[in-house]
């Protein structure tokens, strides 16, 4: 087992719903599911959270209000070859499709993914993107099987077609996580690491890809080039893990309480 320590919380500003997050130029980018901005932070772990606006949409307080209009962004990744950072939605409801790509001088562009959802849709059960990494020229999109079918899938395509919102040339691979008591684990995020793809998986009492259940616990993990699992670590921590970094050893997550009275925190720890 790791065991996670706190070592930030999103109080300044607040933020409480950390989705996916990257390291990329010495600072922390989170991206949050139900907000609209993009979050940067220090390496350090000092000084306040600066938010990047992504769209103009303001969100209602209420938090069901909130729930049936969120963009919903639930992955992160730094684009390695233009040093671009994309934010892609879950595609979990019609209304949530909305990505932006934050580029090196910091201007903001919205992009569309209708296309690819409803292309992934139709093949993909209770469609409910949590994770990405850039591989080179593809990118791996990681399924959380927190719906009613419970498949946890990675699809991989050209990353071209993907930012041009254009169904392609794909690979499916559908993984066996297993379960934490009776619930199931899913993919909540994804990151690159030493050439390997790590993974974190959380457990948690519901059959929906909308409403939340109770989380039971998480793990963290390692797939190897044929996305077999090769190894898998439980970790101790007391929120929901939605973010992942893998860096010098040590994992960092994100957390989601799914309260929007708690805010989000960033725990680490040692592999």
């Amino acid at each position: 087992m790791i065991r996670l320590e706190e070592a930030f919380r999103f109080d300044s500003p607040k933020v409480t719903a950390a989705s996916g997050l990257i390291l990329a130029n010495d600072h922390f980018y989170c991206v949050s599911d139900d907000e609209t901005s993009l979050s940067r932070f220090s390496r350090t772990l000092v000084g306040q959270v600066e938010r990047i606006p992504l769209f103009d949409l303001a969100l209602p307080e209420d938090p069901e209000a909130r729930k049936k209009s969120k963009p919903d962004l639930e992955a992160i990744v730094h684009l390695s070859e233009s040093g671009s950072i994309l934010c892609i939605p879950s595609g979990s409801k019609p209304n949530r499709v909305r990505g932006a790509i934050l580029d090196r001088n910091r201007r903001v562009r919205e992009i569309s993914f209708e296309n690819v959802v409803s292309w992934l849709v139709g093949f993909i059960p209770d469609l409910n993107l949590e994770g990405a990494v850039n591989s080179g020229s593809r990118i791996l999109l990681f399924q959380r099987g927190n719906g009613k079918s419970g498949r946890n899938m990675i699809i991989e395509m050209e990353l071209q077609d993907f930012l041009s919102d254009q169904p392609g040339p794909h690979r499916v691979t559908e993984v066996d996580l297993g379960s934490i008591g009776t619930a199931r684990l899913g993919f909540t995020d994804a990151c690159m690491y030493q050439g390997s793809i790590w993974f974190l998986a959380a457990a948690e009492s519901s059959d929906s890809t909308y409403e939340d259940g109770v989380f039971t616990g998480a793990t963290l993990g390692r797939l190897d080039s044929k996305i077999r699992v090769q190894e898998r670590h439980e970790l101790a921590v007391p929120y929901k893990p939605e973010g992942l970094v893998v860096d010098q050893g040590r994992v960092f997550v994100v957390t989601d309480a799914d309260d929007r009275s708690v805010s989000s925190r960033l725990f680490a720890g040692r592999i």
